[in-house]
C-alpha cells in the first residue's frame, strides 16, 4: 500500500515538474478542427445552412403526420401518393445537385425546397377537408417548432415555447 502511494507520488511529481498536463492547443473556440469540432465559424455556418435546407421540405414528416397523426385511411392516402412521389423526386434532384456542387449555396437550395413544400401544401389543401387540413397544419407546426426549442437557435422557426405552441 505504501509502495503504491510512493510510486503514485513520484509519477505525479514527475508530471508536475515536466509540465506534462493537458493544455489547450491551437484553434480553440469552434472546436479547433479536432475531435469532431466544426473547425471554424464558416464551416459551422455551412453545416447549419445545410440542415436548414434539409428541414425546409420534410416529406417524410408530412407523410407520417397524414398517415398517423391525422389518421387518413388507405383510401384517403391513395390520391396523395402522386403529389408526394413527385415532390420526393424533385427534392432528390435538388439535393443531388447540392451534393455535387463544390461550394453549394444552401440558402438557394433551401428556398427551392421551401417552394416545393408550398406547392405540396397547396395540393394537399385541394385534397383534404377542412378538419383534416386543420389537424395536419397543427401537427406540422408542432413538429417544426420542436427544433426551435434547442439552445443556439435550432433549425427552423424561432420562438421556443412548448411543442405545438400551446
Amino acid at each position: 500500500m505504501i509502495r503504491r502511494a510512493v510510486v503514485t507520488g513520484v509519477l505525479v511529481g514527475a508530471m508536475w515538474a515536466s509540465g506534462a498536463e493537458a493544455q489547450m492547443g491551437p484553434g480553440g473556440g469552434w472546436g479547433g478542427g479536432r475531435r469532431g469540432g466544426f473547425g471554424d465559424r464558416a464551416r459551422f455556418e455551412e453545416m447549419r445552412a445545410r440542415m436548414e435546407a434539409l428541414s425546409a421540405c420534410n416529406i417524410e414528416a408530412m407523410w407520417a403526420i397524414l398517415s398517423f397523426g391525422v389518421g387518413l385511411t388507405p383510401e384517403q392516402l391513395d390520391p396523395l401518393r402522386g403529389p408526394f412521389a413527385e415532390a420526393w423526386s424533385k427534392r432528390a434532384t435538388i439535393l443531388a445537385l447540392a451534393e455535387q456542387a463544390d461550394r453549394p449555396d444552401w440558402g438557394a437550395y433551401r428556398d427551392e425546397l421551401k417552394d416545393l413544400k408550398k406547392d405540396l401544401d397547396q395540393r394537399l389543401k385541394a385534397l383534404l377537408n377542412e378538419e383534416q387540413q386543420k389537424a395536419f397544419s397543427k401537427q406540422m407546426k408542432a413538429y417544426e417548432n420542436t427544433f426551435s426549442r434547442f439552445p443556439g437557435g435550432g433549425f427552423g422557426p424561432r420562438g421556443g415555447g412548448p411543442v405545438g405552441g400551446e
